[in-house]
């Protein structure tokens, strides 16, 4: 065997064995990202579980609901809703938090952070109506209520899954 000889065929086992790293780094990278997105979903998931959250939940639904059949208040009758500032400060205080709980789930997934998979998992949660129908009432903003629209053509309503309504 030549030196040619010996050369070309060290020089093939290197190319597999450079070919083999970057498919073990390629592979490493892919299990890295699902990784840290199982990690964010978790993250978002106990954030969603928080007693924080659980209390604006109660606190809008509370707020929206009466009556021994809890009918859902006809809030454009009502005159205690006509602006967010109308509510007491406890119920101004859980539409901001259910309202920017859910636009950062919708950022992170429009900045590729988060599949629309693992959105539509987050989303799939009885407090999504209610931002629908009470948080959504409220707002001013055009690009929250775009934001809001938006969340609800990706991750649909609870209670057309088949669930409960939240506000009935």
């Amino acid at each position: 065997m030549t030196e040619g000889q010996m050369a070309l065929i060290i020089s093939g086992i290197s190319a597999l064995i450079a070919l083999s790293i970057a498919i073990a780094a390629w592979r490493s990278a892919g299990a890295s990202r699902k990784a840290t997105q199982a990690q964010l979903y978790s993250r978002l998931f106990e954030e969603y579980a928080s007693p924080q959250m659980a209390e604006a939940l109660r606190i809008l639904k509370e707020e929206f609901e009466y009556g021994e059949g809890h009918e859902t208040r006809d809030i454009e009758d009502d005159k205690r809703f006509h602006d967010l500032e109308s509510l007491p400060s406890s119920s101004q205080g859980a539409h901001r938090h259910i309202k920017y709980y859910f636009i950062k789930v919708l950022r992170l997934e429009k900045a590729g952070f988060l599949p629309e998979k693992l959105m539509k998992e987050l989303g799939a949660v009885a407090g999504i109506d209610i931002l629908y129908d009470a948080v959504k009432w409220f707002e001013k903003d055009q690009k929250s209520i775009s934001e809001i629209d938006e969340i609800e053509n990706i991750c649909g309503r609870y209670e057309d899954k088949g669930r409960p309504r939240v506000m009935s």
